[in-house]
């Protein structure tokens, strides 16, 4: 978890030039950990465990498929979201 905290805080000044992923950049990042971020969603949503593996499964893939795609504190939150809403969906809703 710190090694992303460094990595997200490193790269923050970087911003895509591909519109469509621009859209996930927020220009105030929250005051909080990405760790205690993730808690929050897990502690008020109540999904279940697979959801964050397909999540992170999601997250890998843009990652692989768009290699010039960084992850940043401008839009790790955002991102973080909405592969959780797209995984839940596709988890509970099988």
């Amino acid at each position: 978890m710190a090694r992303n905290e460094r990595t997200s805080r490193r790269s923050s000044w970087m911003l895509p030039k591909d519109p469509r992923i621009r859209e996930f950049y927020c220009y105030q990042v929250p005051d909080m950990t990405i760790q205690s971020f993730l808690e929050r969603i897990f502690r008020y949503t109540r999904v279940g465990p697979p959801v964050y593996v397909v999540a992170y499964a999601y997250i890998d893939r843009l990652c692989q498929m768009h290699p010039e795609f960084r992850i940043t504190s401008s839009n790790v939150y955002r991102l973080l979201v909405t592969t959780i809403m797209v995984a839940s969906k596709f988890v509970e809703d099988m």
